[in-house]
């Protein structure tokens, strides 16, 4: 697909294809383990969302992002991961990062950052040694709760997410505290 759309772009020169059996196998759904949701440490689903993130997907890492996907029995997921460590790439998040909702400032502790939060998605980019990385939680669909009484997603994950994730990748400790507006 790329090398096509590099010669409708009037490109030169092509991307080499990989062959079957150098391509990863699918990431496939698993049960959620406690204590390290999506494989990050310390990291858990709201007790109110346990049976609707009981399952995940996550990809792997190496690579330019990082993305796990939560949901119940039935994929796709409602809930989204992902780490983005190519400075390039995690600039795309920027305007988001500055615009996208109610801003959040410098987090306590480690590297300089910003982001904002609303109430499907919110976006911290930091300032890591490696250059600057995304950090997004996003609800791509509804997700129920226990009773219905469960706290906002993306509020109850992001500070909990930037934190433990920062720290697996080594770009830590980040302490995100959300404004008071959002309490």
């Amino acid at each position: 697909m790329t090398n096509s759309g590099l010669r409708k772009l009037g490109c030169s020169g092509t991307y080499p294809a990989p062959s079957p059996d150098e391509l990863p196998d699918p990431v496939r759904w698993q049960a959620a383990e406690p204590g390290a949701f999506c494989g990050v440490r310390g990291l858990s689903a709201p007790a109110a969302y346990g049976e609707s993130l009981g399952r995940v997907r996550v990809g792997p890492d190496g690579g330019a992002a990082r993305t796990c996907e939560a949901g119940g029995r039935y994929p796709p997921g409602g809930l989204r991961l992902t780490t983005v460590v190519d400075p390039a790439l995690a600039r795309v998040f920027s305007d988001e990062a500055g615009y996208g909702g109610t801003r959040l400032g410098r987090a306590k502790g480690g590297p300089e950052g910003f982001g904002s939060i609303d109430v499907t998605r919110g976006v911290y980019l930091a300032q890591c040694q490696i250059g600057d990385v995304a950090f997004v939680v996003e609800r791509v669909r509804p997700v129920s709760s226990k009773d219905g009484k469960g706290p906002n997603l993306v509020q109850a994950r992001l500070p909990a997410y930037v934190e433990a994730e920062a720290e697996r990748i080594g770009c830590g400790p980040i302490r995100l505290t959300l404004p008071e507006v959002l309490e």
